[in-house]
């Protein structure tokens, strides 16, 4: 008569809308309570965004409502939640199987801790994904347990507030669920604690993961067989095959590559597609590494001239070498340089290559990662400096802008395109970065627009195209 527990499923609101809620809903199918106490409808107590399905606290009665809301805000209804993260916390936090730690984050300027306690690790292709049980211990926010789990280095899987997307579960909603609650009745005394089993969802993703990561694991084991490799062992406990064998085929070209340069990816393709289809003469391809870029347009574009800038005199290197092999040295000139000081490549390119001066397209695939994702994603082995962009992971797309905005000539002529890979998420943060914090040397014109987003084969957006006003 006092008090309900239901289970909230994930994307319905709690309360707060006119209509569609779970309190409506609740109305509905709960008895309501016989007291001269009673509510005319019941009233959750527990507070979860929309995304969040699990195990509710529903108050029957107006005394219930007092208590139960007092309980609440002073943390004694224990709320324990499931949760999917990226990256191990053996690995980052020096935790065992079944070990608590207390994380300790305020939130919005109010005290907040929550327990966080490890249940299982689990392997994949996409580095390892940890399952947490977290009760907040201080603190009543709804985004508390995903706030500090982001901030701890280890995101809950999802694609809705401080959460990140996970390859194998794109658009699979949240991977975290409240399945545990444990109080004292307000009326009786007596502890309730109540548990559920985790939703399907979350071991059909331990479980699709493992076995494409064995299935991988496996193949690269075959493979290696095929392969006059270094160090078989090696490549199995995680360092990339690429460098091993020395080459990673791309835009169907096998390019050299070592540890000096990223491993090209085939999501990056579409960038090379957007700009065989623009049909540029000229081309600077900036942060070049491999080349993989730059030399697969030149490949596919005979009329194509372009040169390629990089901090790193070992990638230069292989770039150079990569050129070679394709024979396309005679249109491919590489540079070093460092792309916060495009005046400095400007004038480099003056001096080295007197055929251009202005290109119709500049490409940059920049920095993009934070520590904590390079970790996560487990690809330590590849050069920081062409992985990590600083705590945000926008910090470069901020440098380009405003080394661009320095310029006093402008190295991609009138209507030329400025073409960048972003990461996952980040396009709508990119975008405004180019857009809004992009007016020129003077402050009195905008400097670019925005054409298209880049979609690649998995589905993402990859890539932004911008157009020089």
């Amino acid at each position: 008569d006092f008090l309900a527990i239901v289970w909230k499923p994930s994307g319905l609101t709690l309360k707060g809308q006119p209509t569609k809620t779970l309190e409506l809903a609740l109305g509905y199918v709960i008895t309501k309570s016989q007291t001269s106490d009673a509510l005319d409808s019941p009233i959750c107590i527990s507070e979860f965004d929309k995304a969040t399905p699990g195990i509710i606290v529903v108050a029957k009665t107006n005394e219930s409502l007092s208590k139960l809301k007092h309980m609440r805000r002073n943390n004694h209804i224990v709320e324990t939640h499931r949760a999917i993260v990226l990256g191990s916390l053996g690995e980052s936090k020096g935790m065992k199987i079944g070990e608590s730690r207390l994380i300790e984050e305020p939130i919005n300027g109010w005290p907040a801790s929550s327990c966080c306690t490890l249940i299982s690790e689990s392997e994949t292709n996409n580095g390892i994904l940890s399952t947490v049980e977290v009760s907040p211990v201080v603190g009543k926010d709804r985004f508390q347990i995903r706030y500090h789990l982001l901030n701890w280095g280890h995101p809950v899987i999802g694609n809705t507030k401080y959460t990140h997307e996970h390859r194998s579960c794109r658009n699979k909603g949240l991977y975290q669920a409240c399945i545990a609650v444990k109080f004292i009745h307000p009326h009786n005394g007596v502890e309730i604690s109540i548990r559920e089993p985790e939703p399907s969802k979350f071991e059909a993703l331990r479980i699709k993961d493992e076995k494409f990561f064995l299935k991988k694991k496996l193949d690269t084991k075959n493979e290696l067989a095929s392969l006059n490799v270094i160090n078989p062992m090696k490549i199995l406990d995680g360092f990339p095959v690429a460098y091993n064998v020395g080459f990673k085929e791309f835009r169907n070209l096998q390019f050299a590559v070592n540890e000096s340069t990223m491993i090209p990816r085939q999501a990056t393709e579409c960038l090379v597609q957007a700009i065989v289809e623009s049909e540029p003469l000229y081309i600077l391809d900036l942060g070049t590494g491999s080349g993989c870029i730059l030399l697969s347009i030149l490949n596919e574009l005979p009329e194509c001239v372009g040169i390629g800038i990089d901090l790193s005199k070992g990638a230069l290197n292989v770039a150079r070498k990569n050129a070679d092999k394709f024979h396309l040295l005679n249109r491919a000139t590489f540079i070093e340089g460092d792309f916060a000081d495009l005046s400095g490549i400007q004038r480099k390119i003056s001096e080295s290559n007197k055929q251009i001066q202005i290109f119709d397209v500049i490409v940059c695939n920049p920095p993009y990662l934070t520590e904590k994702l390079v970790k996560n994603y487990n690809i330590i082995h590849e050069p920081q400096q062409a992985l990590v962009a600083g705590e945000t992971g926008l910090e470069s797309y901020k440098t380009l802008v405003d080394s661009c905005k320095k310029l006093d000539q402008h190295l991609l002529r009138k209507g030329g395109l400025f073409i960048v890979e972003v990461g996952n998420g980040m396009d709508v943060k990119v975008k405004s970065i180019f857009i809004s914090d992009s007016r020129n040397k003077n402050k009195s014109k905008q400097m670019w627009s925005f054409v298209r987003s880049l979609i690649d084969k998995e589905g993402f957006t990859r890539g932004l195209v911008f157009r020089l006003l």
